[in-house]
Parts: C-alpha cells; sequence; structure tokens
C-alpha cells in the first residue's frame, strides 16, 4: 500500500525550497542545502529533522529547521527563522514587511493576512517588542499553493519565519500519525 502511496505522491509534485523539492531523506536533502550553502548543526531531539544555517532571502545567520515524517522520515516542512530583532520592532516589521512584499511579488496577494496585536498591545503603543514576547503579535501570512503552503509570521522570538509545507507529504505525516494511534489501541 505505501508503495502505491509513493507512486501516486511523486506524481502530484512536491513544493520547493531554494529550487529542491521538499521530499525524500533528510540526509539528501541535507546534502542538498549544504550545496545552496547552508551548514549542518544539529538533528532535532525528536529524531524528525534537522536545523542547518546559512542565508536566505539576503539576511545572513538564518536558521533552516526541517521536519520529516514520524515513520518514513521524509521531508515535508522547512522553516527559516531570519536573525532576531529583539531590540527594535520597526526592524522587525520592516523584515516582514519585506518579506510579505518578495512573496506577494511572486506569488500574488496571500490568501490569508493578520496584522494586529491583541490587547493590551497596539502598534506604535512603545510596547510592541513586549507584545511579540507575549504572543499577542498575530502577523501572519498564508499563500496556498497547488503543491504547499508557505507561511511568513513574526514569532514570539522576535523573529520572522517563513515556512514551506509540501501538501503531499503533510498527508503522508498524517497518515502515519493515525497509523500510530491505531498501533497503540
Amino acid at each position: 500500500m505505501l508503495m502505491i502511496a509513493s507512486v501516486t505522491m511523486s506524481a502530484e509534485g512536491h513544493m520547493t525550497f531554494k529550487g529542491v523539492e521538499l521530499n525524500g531523506s533528510l540526509q539528501d536533502f541535507v546534502s542538498k542545502m549544504e550545496t545552496q550553502g547552508f551548514t549542518f548543526k544539529k538533528h532535532l531531539d525528536s529524531g524528525n529533522g534537522a536545523i542547518m544555517e546559512g542565508s536566505f532571502m539576503g539576511y545572513n545567520n538564518c536558521e533552516l529547521f526541517i521536519f520529516t515524517t514520524p515513520n518514513s522520515k521524509i521531508v515535508r516542512l522547512v522553516k527559516v527563522y531570519l536573525p532576531e530583532q529583539e531590540n527594535s520592532w520597526y526592524s522587525l516589521k520592516s523584515n516582514y514587511t519585506s518579506s510579505i512584499e518578495a512573496f506577494t511579488n511572486k506569488y500574488g496577494k496571500p490568501k490569508k493576512q493578520f496584522d494586529f496585536f491583541s490587547k493590551p498591545y497596539y502598534e506604535g503603543d512603545g510596547y510592541e517588542i513586549t507584545g511579540v514576547k507575549s504572543e499577542k503579535c498575530n502577523f501572519i501570512s498564508f499563500w496556498e499553493l497547488d503543491r504547499g503552503t508557505i507561511v511568513v509570521e513574526i514569532t514570539k522570538w522576535c523573529q520572522v519565519c517563513i515556512g514551506y509545507e509540501d501538501n503531499v507529504n503533510t498527508d503522508l505525516m498524517t497518515q502515519e500519525k493515525e497509523q500510530n494511534t491505531y498501533n497503540d489501541i
């Protein structure tokens, strides 16, 4: 059954990151990212991924988190964290805005976009970074493409995170998690 699913999945195509498909083994994907200038740092504690470091969209010292499916260990998601901007809301928002502009230029307007703070914070109050660290910052945009989803967001770590999620391998992850649950009961 997995062989049939593998053939079906490869026929549908996969999301790409820097021209590399989000598919295949972690080791192969890491090797391909090394040719793109990223450096391997370590494997994730969960055993389902790795962390690398490199440049992305003109930003140096970015962290690249690579996530795999739980059983087959197929790459399904990458997240790039731009450098931290803990001391300046304006720098953080500038990174976010320029990322949104770049993706909009390539893929069109986001399918969904939210740019606001939750109470008691608001943009212009001088406490934006406190709001970010308190997880009251809701700056996030989604592009739903044929092969996957791209998400650009401001995180509680005062970084812009750009995620690329492959539809086919995310479905595989869901199937594997369900199978693991069924095996337990």
